[in-house]
């Protein structure tokens, strides 16, 4: 069905109506764009942070990974320190025993003279 004429006024209302249309139009499109702009900014930042929080990640496993390094360093000077204190415990035990059998020898010498 057609709409029922509106006159003389009909093709200025119609005008006026589409240019209502699309003044709202409009204005919801600035507003969309605001959003969009201040999004866009929003996701910049974002991933600024988030890169430089990936950087500091990388950072930081690099430094675990040379304390971890460290550590395994250490742990193998401090075996190392303990077999040489083994070592030297057996040396000395060896060292008292001759040293002994030497104080032993000489009593037995002096007693035989």
């Amino acid at each position: 069905e057609e709409p029922e004429p509106l006159g003389p006024f009909e093709p200025r209302t119609r005008h006026q109506y589409r240019r209502e249309g699309v003044t709202k139009i409009a204005a919801s499109m600035a507003g969309d764009q605001t959003t969009l702009v201040q999004t866009i900014s929003d996701t910049d930042e974002m991933q600024e942070k988030n890169t430089e929080v990936n950087a500091r990640l990388n950072i930081l496993k690099q430094k675990r990974l040379r304390l971890i390094q460290d550590i395994h360093v250490n742990e193998a000077e401090v075996k190392a320190v303990n077999t040489s204190m083994e070592g030297m415990h057996s040396d000395m035990s060896r060292l008292n025993e001759l040293i002994s059998k030497n104080n032993q020898l000489q009593t037995d010498l002096l007693n035989g003279n």
